[in-house]
Parts: C-alpha cells; sequence; structure tokens
C-alpha cells in the first residue's frame, strides 16, 4: 500500500475503520478527519501520502471532512522504519506545524480525529497532538489500519 503504490487497498481499510469506528466519531462529534501529513519532499517521491488515501475514503463513508493542510510536516524526517523509539521521538520533535490559515478557519475545532497507516511507538502521533493542543483542539482520536 505505502511503497508500491496500491491506492486501491485504502478503500479496503477505510471501509473497515468505518465499519468499527463510525457510530463512535459521530458520538465523540468529530468535526475533521486530518491525515499525518508527509513532508513534500517524501510526497514528491512516493507519489501520494498513504494517510491521506485513508482519510478521503473515510470521509466518503462517514462524511466527515478532510482537511490534508492542517497540519503542516515541516521537517524531512529520514524514514522511520528502522529507528529505534528514542531515535523516532528525537526525529520527529518540532517535525509539525499547524497553519495559521487553519487556525483561524477553524479556531473553533475541538475534536479531531489524525488518520495513519501504521502505529508503531506513538512519536508521530504524539507530536501532532502537541501541535493539535497548542491550536485548542482539546479531543484528539487516532485511526491507524495496523499497529507494529
Amino acid at each position: 500500500f505505502k511503497y508500491n503504490n496500491k491506492r486501491c487497498y485504502g478503500l479496503v481499510f477505510s471501509e473497515k475503520l468505518a465499519e468499527k469506528y463510525e457510530k463512535k466519531l459521530k458520538e465523540w462529534k468529530i468535526g475533521l478527519i486530518l491525515p499525518i501529513p508527509l513532508h513534500w519532499k517524501r510526497k514528491r517521491k512516493r507519489g501520494y501520502n498513504q494517510a491521506k488515501v485513508i482519510a478521503d475514503y473515510l470521509e466518503g463513508e462517514t462524511g466527515i471532512p478532510v482537511i490534508d493542510d492542517y497540519l503542516i510536516r515541516i521537517k524531512n524526517t529520514e524514514a522511520l522504519k528502522e529507528l529505534s523509539a528514542a531515535e523516532r521521538k528525537a526525529s520527529l520533535e518540532d517535525a509539525f506545524l499547524v497553519s495559521e490559515t487553519s487556525k483561524l478557519l477553524y479556531r473553533n475545532l475541538r475534536c479531531v480525529i489524525l488518520v495513519d497507516d501504521i502505529y508503531t511507538t506513538g512519536s508521530t502521533v504524539n507530536e501532532c497532538c502537541k501541535m493539535l493542543i497548542k491550536a485548542n483542539s482539546n479531543k484528539i482520536g487516532v485511526l491507524t489500519i495496523a499497529k507494529d
């Protein structure tokens, strides 16, 4: 899915996520689905952001809108799959920010769901949550298709 341009798998993954969590998402009054962003260099190399593919299909399943420029990855980190938990945490420090435009447009947004493909150590999610909390989100959920 991630490395072999199998974007069509995103539909299957999002259907399963919606099947299991759609009721909870509505109950929690989730306002936006936010895919974990890729740095623009990595996105250009890969051709797509796998988290956005899942998020877009999930929007179709749930009706909850996706905003893919709310969080921005400003640091081009090395691939995390070979790093230890401590190395991941250090690599991701200050890697994300919430766009100023999004802060203004969604200043009353409190409940969001982050979407990513794999949850390994939680470093990526934790760094994103720090930025979202600074932008006044007070309920942040996380949906992934796999846990490593």
